[in-house]
């Protein structure tokens, strides 16, 4: 025995019924199951930003962001020009969280020809760090930097979004509504009312289920397995 049932403030019902598994049987409803692949898919370029800290010493720095809106500035916490990669994303995550959402960071430790120091196994003369939105984003998570040092004479440079071509601004967030065409073996179209972008699978079913000919409460929306939670942009 199955029962479903869903209160979601419209199109509420309750269902209940026997189904039978048995796929020996030809033109039994369950030896074959059509199924169909709806997905909505942004272009996903994420905004990054680079620092670059030539020579790298036993000092320290503070980096500080200017908010775009509001154009006040905020420091970071004070950290090494040295810092891992997890140790820099700490020290910066607060104004990247206060402003935009979270961020992801990545280091690459580089010799003095410029080669990755973990292959070519010399000291590290520059240290590189990605920081990449987890999210798309509608401006820039930031107008303008200031590099404070420490007791440092390492070289630091912050390359922000859209500086170059490297350093890419963000792609726009989805947005916006769709419908749906069905064509039945009829030869009858129809179209489904507006579906938004953000739409769970069961309203995106229920849309498609209440306008198309034939398909009312016939059709189960499910979160297919490489969903990868587009709500929050990971």
């Amino acid at each position: 025995m199955y029962s479903t049932f869903q209160e979601g403030g419209g199109g509420d019902y309750m269902t209940s019924g026997v189904e039978i598994e048995n796929t020996g049987i030809v033109a039994h409803h369950h030896t074959m199951k059509e199924i169909q692949q709806l997905s909505v898919t942004p272009l996903k370029v994420f905004e990054r930003t680079v620092l670059k800290i030539e020579n790298p010493d036993d000092g320290d720095f503070i980096w500080t962001f200017k908010n775009p809106k509001t154009d006040e500035y905020s420091p970071s916490d004070k950290m090494s020009v040295n810092a891992t990669a997890s140790k820099l994303r700490d020290g910066i995550k607060g104004y990247y969280k206060a402003v935009k959402g979270d961020i992801y960071v990545v280091r690459y430790q580089m010799d003095e020809d410029g080669n990755n120091c973990t292959v070519s196994n010399k000291p590290v003369k520059t240290n590189i760090y990605e920081i990449t939105m987890r999210k798309l984003i509608t401006d820039v998570s930031c107008k303008n930097s200031i590099i404070s040092k420490f007791g440092s004479s390492a070289t630091i440079t912050a390359y922000l979004p859209g500086e170059d071509v490297r350093y890419p601004l963000s792609s726009p967030p989805l947005s916006g509504k769709f419908k749906v065409k069905c064509l039945n073996s009829a030869g009858q179209l129809s179209i489904s009312s507006e579906i938004s972008y953000n739409y769970s699978p069961y309203w995106v079913a229920m849309r498609i289920s209440e306008s198309c000919f034939g398909l009312y409460n016939k059709i189960e929306g499910l979160k297919c397995p490489q969903d990868d939670g587009y709500s929050t942009y990971y």
